[in-house]
């Protein structure tokens, strides 16, 4: 499926309202920066990439597990969260508006004292009937994420090679993938050796670790297992993304 026909078909999911969520359906609460454009003006991020902003976003996603609602998945491009919730959680009496506007505030506040400036983020919720959607949903923003990515990167070589903000603009008005692809090439700058989470996001998930102790007791060694969030900054692309996405559903 063409990536313009697969974002409309996923863009159906979303919305933010007072009705009930579906039973045992997995939900995606999508947070995103609210002019995020003047945001990164104004706090002095580079272009096109930051890892200063990027690691702010961590930190905030990192926040919302927290808080009592079961997350399973998470994933940051660009300006946004998305967040899964478990398809069992009861949190509010499953009112989405509820769940989304909670994530939402928690995630406004903790960015904003990170960054030193009122920050919002705005919200909308997916849900999904199963999990092969889940896998779906994820893979549609890391498309996002990549071409983003080059276009972004893209117009930063136009840029710097003496094109003013306009005529960059204009200039990639139009092409197809490939020709950016190219025009990057020409620039110096391989898409493919660019860092992982520049161009597909970093991802968040769930991680069982080994932890050994003493028994007080009886003072024998012991193991147990603790959960907790492990940060992806390398994730992998295509099928292997789908396949790396289902086992976090298992």
């Amino acid at each position: 499926m063409q990536f313009d026909a697969f974002d409309r078909r996923m863009r159906g999911f979303e919305q933010v309202s007072e009705i009930p969520l579906l039973p045992e359906v997995w939900v995606v609460v999508r947070l995103e920066v609210r002019r995020f454009e003047a945001v990164r003006r104004e706090l002095g991020f580079r272009e096109p990439f930051d890892d200063s902003w990027m690691e702010a976003l961590i930190e905030t996603l990192q926040e919302l597990t927290g808080l009592g609602i079961y997350l399973r998945y998470g994933h940051i491009q660009g300006p946004e969260l998305s967040v899964l919730l478990d398809s069992n959680e009861r949190s509010f009496g499953r009112r989405g508006l509820k769940l989304a506007t909670t994530l939402a505030g928690v995630a406004s506040s903790k960015l904003s004292v990170l960054l030193g400036r009122a920050i919002g983020f705005q919200a909308t919720l997916s849900q999904l009937p199963d999990r092969l959607a889940v896998v779906d949903y994820f893979r549609w923003r890391m498309g996002l994420s990549e071409r983003n990515a080059l276009n972004s990167l893209a117009y930063w070589a136009l840029r710097r090679s003496g094109q003013d903000a306009a005529g960059a603009t204009l200039h990639l008005d139009g092409m197809s993938g490939p020709e950016k692809l190219e025009l990057l090439t020409a620039s110096g700058t391989s898409f493919e050796e660019v860092s992982t989470w520049k161009r597909r996001g970093v991802g968040m998930h769930r991680s069982v670790r080994s932890h050994e102790g003493t028994d007080p007791r009886s003072g024998l060694p012991t193991v147990s297992k603790r959960i907790g969030w492990r940060i992806e900054r390398d994730l992998p692309g295509e099928a292997s993304y789908s396949r790396f996405l289902s086992d976090q559903l298992v």
